[in-house]
């Protein structure tokens, strides 16, 4: 038996967003490090493996090095860049200029890689904030699409009853992709799932 979906997007959550925030600081900081780079630099940032490293780790050398060590042009530009290490140095000496409160303790790693912690007299402002004022006005929404998806009840009807229909949906969907299922809307029983992001299809 096929089943049907229509997608409908949800509006996009306005809430303040930690990710995009930290991209926003390691983004301006390639920019100012090597504004002569033809492609625009994504901030390239994983989580650090360990503690004492800090609590991110950002990348970006490993698309920035290649491009120096294949042009003279870049070289010219950018005596003072070296080797990989000078790029760190460079994007580290540029996030020590920024207004951000949310970065401390920015180092560079030999291989060039950039190291830097969550600011803790940010994060207890931060929770503050968010106990005063409400958690709306400061949790960081997840990273994750939001969707919902309307199942066609004039072919479903025909051969389960509603809650018989939720419950083979819950199952076919659980074995294929992650979800979050929301508070179930008995006024609108056709809609099941909200917050489905598609890893695989």
């Amino acid at each position: 038996m096929e089943f049907i979906l229509a997608n409908i997007r949800l509006p996009e959550d306005k809430r303040w967003s930690f990710q995009q925030e930290i991209r926003k600081i390691i983004e301006a900081s390639l920019n100012s490090s090597f504004p002569d780079l033809k492609e625009k630099q994504r901030p390239l940032i994983c989580d650090s493996p360990e503690e004492e490293l800090g609590d991110f780790i950002c990348q970006n050398v490993l698309e920035i090095w290649p491009k120096f060590r294949k042009s003279p042009e870049l070289k010219e530009m950018y005596p003072h860049i070296q080797g990989p290490r000078d790029i760190g140095e460079a994007i580290k000496k540029n996030l020590l200029k920024s207004v951000s409160d949310i970065i401390k303790g920015p180092s560079v790693l030999d291989v060039g890689f950039v190291t830097f912690s969550l600011s803790q007299e940010w994060m207890a402002q931060s929770i503050h904030k968010m106990l005063k004022d409400g958690i709306d006005t400061w949790a960081p929404k997840l990273p994750v699409e939001r969707d919902k998806h309307e199942w066609a009840q004039s072919i479903l009807t025909r051969w389960f009853s509603i809650e018989e229909r939720k419950g083979d949906v819950v199952i076919n969907v659980e074995g294929k992709l992650p979800f979050i299922l929301s508070k179930r809307d008995f006024n609108n029983s056709f809609i099941d799932l909200e917050g489905l992001r598609y890893f695989t299809c």
